[in-house]
């Protein structure tokens, strides 16, 4: 998978879930550097538990991407629109298949997956800059963006804005977070985050 090993072993029922399994499959990523085009450019590791069945998976394990560049998507849509245009896909599949059984229904979904960062940074420079890590936690079906249950927080550890001729940096000095509760959901964390600017010889 890209410049990394996949490893995978142990035992996934394609249609109906077994209890009990004692061997579910497991796919374990050799640590090694890999290249996502306009998503993520570094180290990844980690060890992904699969359960459930191959046509409804239950994801679970963890992910660890290390001294890394998260990449914004080149190109930015109105986010209501976009889910609205996955969700609306998604019940036109499920109709599809209550009414034709040609058709077999993938529902991907996590369970307590955590994903962990350390040492990354996204910029877009000359507009901004910063560095982060922290611990996430995801559950929820994939067939419904707006479901997925993000659980944790992530540090900024430096950064900096540049807006007009003033640049702004991320006060080292306090506890700058973005935490995550799954009620708010993926895209509504909350943000606390001091920021400090030169402006001439003073600063505000």
């Amino acid at each position: 998978f890209a410049d990394s090993t996949l490893k995978i072993s142990g035992i996934l029922p394609l249609f109906q879930p077994r209890k009990n399994l004692k061997n579910p499959l497991i796919i374990s990523i050799d640590k090694g550097e890999i290249k996502l085009e306009e998503l993520y450019k570094g180290i990844v590791d980690g060890e992904l538990t699969i359960t459930g069945a191959a046509i409804q998976p239950i994801i679970g394990g963890q992910i660890k991407l290390i001294n890394g560049q998260i990449f914004l998507p080149t190109k930015i849509e109105n986010q209501e629109e976009t889910v609205a245009q996955i969700n609306q896909w998604v019940k036109r599949r499920s109709r599809q298949n209550n009414t034709n059984n040609q058709f077999i229904s993938f529902i991907p979904e996590l369970q307590d997956l955590q994903l962990s960062l350390e040492n990354l940074f996204i910029e877009v420079l000359p507009l901004f800059r910063f560095d982060f890590g922290g611990d996430v936690m995801l559950s929820g079906s994939l067939t419904d963006f707006t479901s997925v249950r993000p659980e944790g927080e992530i540090t900024i550890n430096k950064g900096l804005v540049n807006f007009l001729d003033t640049r702004f940096f991320v006060e080292r000095r306090k506890d700058n977070k973005i935490v995550f509760v799954p009620e708010k959901g993926l895209l509504n964390p909350s943000l606390d985050i001091a920021m400090r600017a030169k402006i001439g010889r003073a600063h505000v």
